[in-house]
């Protein structure tokens, strides 16, 4: 908004842009990061934060299992990956640092018996920082695609919650839509 003899100024934020919806298979989904595997280069409990007791829905203090890795293809980091579950089922996989893992989804089915019936996915664009920079070996500031997404029970319980970050020029995101 503009007046005479002022500077121009903000008055609100920009509108949001559209966001346009898939629907897919969860077991597509789980299959496609058995093509990579997981190495765990930090497990640890810990207080939940915002975001993950948001889209855990798990309450005040609540803890999670926090599993940080690096998602490798060929022996090569391809992604920074932070999964968050709750910790009464964290605890439960014995995860540990050093370990290379199938997909945190795929053991949760396997190991614990766990029904993902459904899973929602977010995917936008940031600029690396430390510490996804020196993980993926790449300069900070670096343009990184990030996918967060979290698996639901089959009574829709939240319980896995993943953030992962991937170099533009590592990944590419492919969608085919028919009739």
């Amino acid at each position: 908004m503009r007046h005479p003899g002022r500077s121009a100024f903000v008055t609100g934020h920009a509108t949001r842009t559209r966001t346009l919806r898939f629907s897919g298979s969860v077991q597509e989904l789980i299959a496609q990061g058995t093509e990579t595997e997981y190495l765990i280069t930090e497990c640890r409990v810990a207080p939940a934060d915002t975001v993950e007791a948001a889209e855990l829905k798990l309450p005040d203090g609540g803890r999670v299992m926090r599993v940080t890795g690096a998602r490798l293809s060929a022996g090569t980091a391809v992604a920074h990956t932070v999964v968050s579950l709750p910790e009464t089922l964290g605890v439960l996989l014995a995860l540990r640092e050093g370990q290379r893992s199938r997909p945190i989804a795929a053991l949760l089915i396997e190991q614990l018996g766990q029904d993902i019936r459904e899973a929602r996915q977010v995917i936008d664009v940031l600029i690396a920082a430390q510490p996804v920079a020196s993980a993926l070996d790449i300069p900070i500031g670096s343009p990184l695609l990030r996918i967060k997404r979290t698996y639901f029970s089959a009574e829709g319980t939240p319980i896995e919650f993943a953030v992962s970050c991937y170099p533009a020029d590592k990944y590419q995101y492919e969608t085919t839509i028919s009739t």
